[in-house]
């Protein structure tokens, strides 16, 4: 062969060799996004999880449905862990979001100076 036809060969395989710049492909995704935003979707679950729990213990106590039976004025540990005070745990998300107060009617304490 010549140097001139296997130069035209070479000239139309030149585009199926690969381009040194893009060999290493990059990815596009915003990973730092991404992974923020399942840290932030995972947190709030936890939140949701924690004040489900919390709200269920609340209701039980105020309900008195785990009363001790040695202390009058305490509550079974053991009870309130296992207890479903309510019917389903959406209640207890939906009344533990949207009875929140900012400031309580009083400050836990019991006036005894009657």
């Amino acid at each position: 062969m010549s140097e001139k036809v296997e130069g035209e060969i070479l000239k139309i395989y030149e585009g199926s060799r690969p381009k040194e710049e893009t060999l290493f492909e990059t990815s596009n995704v915003n990973h730092i996004a991404w992974s923020l935003a399942l840290i932030f979707v995972l947190t709030t679950l936890w939140f949701g999880i924690a004040l489900v729990h919390a709200e269920n213990q609340r209701h039980a106590m105020a309900s008195n449905l785990c009363p001790d039976l040695v202390f009058k004025e305490g509550f079974d540990k053991k009870c309130l862990t296992t207890v479903r005070s309510r019917d389903h745990w959406w209640q207890h998300l939906w009344y533990g979001a949207t009875h929140v107060r900012s400031h309580p009617d009083h400050d836990g304490r019991i006036d005894t100076r009657k």
